[in-house]
């Protein structure tokens, strides 16, 4: 009998980069307080996606902005109820599906996204 004993090889991995942060996103993040109402860009770092998902989650009515803002008219959005909805499971799991059907259909038809 062989009384090899086998030592674990180390794999070798890569040391994950960080994500380069945007650094108004940065200093949002850093303020004490947030303030009233958000635009697009901030209601998305708040919750987590992007302007562009933020403008899908619009159309698809999961979010609604405060006003009468047209379709191409930049929106701002109610802070206390974005912090409601980030807090929702039921909402954040309905808005995540949304996107990743969204992302699908783009996928396979993209001419018609």
């Amino acid at each position: 009998m062989n009384n090899i004993t086998k030592t674990p090889v180390p794999l070798k991995t890569q040391p994950s980069k960080p994500r380069p942060i945007n650094s108004e996103m940065d200093e949002f993040r850093r303020l004490p307080s947030l303030p009233l109402t958000l635009p697009e860009d901030e209601a998305g770092w708040l919750l987590g996606y992007s302007k562009v998902q933020i403008r899908e989650l619009v159309k698809l009515g999961l979010l609604e902005p405060l006003g009468g803002a047209g379709p191409g008219d930049s929106k701002r959005f109610f802070t206390q109820t974005l912090q409601k909805l980030g807090d929702d499971d039921g909402w954040q799991d309905t808005a995540t599906d949304a996107m990743y059907s969204l992302r699908r259909t783009r996928t396979h038809n993209p001419l018609e996204a």
